[in-house]
């Protein structure tokens, strides 16, 4: 069922008393979290979890049967919130991921050499003979390389699945 809510008719006062309470739990429960040191990722999931009550699931349809519709604005308003809550959180933990990702590639040494690559090519960079003629070896042998590689990481995924069975 979908509800229309005329924003005149929120109780604000009712509203933010609620999300502040909410938004202190979430801090609390984010603090303990860390205090255990917990994985941030996992202690804002905690954190998002501790405030996060069952309304939608228990307290809207019990509300939907016993009250009158104009009866049922703050808990639209409520339910309104927490889905807001609820996109800020999974921004939050993608974030978070995104960081990783992007901290992680630093590593990456393919995509390193990509890069130089890609620079020695826009820019049109000459290169020794030595190292072009290396180069070039080394492209050639790329392909066997890979597909020996995802032999080798798939045998190892077998491996590893045969272990459960």
């Amino acid at each position: 069922m979908i509800v229309s809510v005329n924003l005149n008719d929120i109780n604000w006062l009712l509203l933010f008393s609620y999300v502040s309470s909410k938004i202190l739990i979430y801090l609390f429960a984010g603090l303990i979290g860390n205090y255990f040191q917990i994985r941030m990722d996992k202690a804002i999931l905690i954190a998002m979890a501790a405030p996060f009550s069952n309304h939608i699931l228990f307290v809207y349809p019990i509300a939907l049967t016993e009250y009158d519709n104009n009866l049922l604005t703050p808990i639209v308003s409520i339910i309104s919130f927490d889905v807001i809550f609820l996109v800020f959180n999974i921004i939050i933990l993608d974030l978070i991921t995104i960081k990783k990702i992007i901290v992680k590639q630093f590593n990456n040494l393919p995509l390193f050499a990509l890069t130089i690559g890609l620079i020695i090519v826009y820019f049109e960079i000459k290169l020794p003979l030595s190292i072009s003629r290396s180069i070039n070896f080394i492209s050639l042998s790329a392909a066997p390389c890979a597909l020996f590689a995802a032999g080798i990481i798939l045998a190892n995924q077998i491996e590893n699945t045969k272990k459960y069975f």
